[in-house]
């Protein structure tokens, strides 16, 4: 941008006005495309990479028990992002055994009041996903009776985001979960 401005200043012909607006304006672009930057999976760990490879690129990777599942799952304990521990779990295609998806889901540490470290989570989760890919491309809260669900999903050509905040009246039932999907050819963008 300093160049375009030295430009304009040194020959006010138009060819070098064109010429300066042009390198602004391929500014502007490289930083929209690359806050819309498709992942293509969670980190190192990329669509279709069998348990073998995902063990490759994260060694600590073991089988953990995962509460509503029949068998334990490919993943990393106390993960930690920042100043906030995660459980990260790996979900893989049952026919053909390729990654389709990570879950992220903040730990309560010991010494935090129940519920405040979630809130954490999500407002870290919410304020990175903003910065690396703008605006969701949707929005929800979903009021019951037992409090909110609020709900953010990023839709990008190869992979989808939902963070997901539960925000229960009793705090110890907070919890937050952001999870990568693979996206289905037939919702690709």
């Amino acid at each position: 941008m300093l160049l375009g401005c030295t430009l304009l200043k040194s020959n006010t012909g138009n060819s070098m006005k064109l010429l300066a607006s042009m390198l602004v304006l391929s500014a502007i672009v490289a930083v929209a495309q690359d806050r819309s930057a498709d992942p293509g999976g969670w980190t190192k760990a990329k669509w279709g990479m069998l348990g073998p490879q995902i063990k490759e690129v994260f060694p600590e990777a073991k089988d953990i028990p995962v509460a509503g599942y029949s068998h334990p799952l490919l993943g990393l304990q106390h993960y930690q992002i920042g100043p906030i521990k995660y459980r990260i779990t790996f979900d893989f295609d049952k026919k053909a055994g390729g990654l389709i998806g990570v879950s992220l889901m903040a730990e309560e540490a010991a010494d935090t009041t129940l519920g405040v470290y979630a809130s954490a989570a999500k407002d870290a989760l919410l304020g990175a996903l903003r910065d690396k890919y703008g605006e969701p491309t949707s929005t929800q809260d979903t009021p019951d009776s037992l409090g909110v669900t609020h709900d953010w999903k990023w839709l990008l050509p190869q992979t989808a985001l939902d963070l997901t905040y539960v925000e229960a009246r009793e705090r110890k039932y907070r919890f937050t979960i952001l999870q990568y999907s693979k996206r289905e050819k037939s919702d690709q963008l």
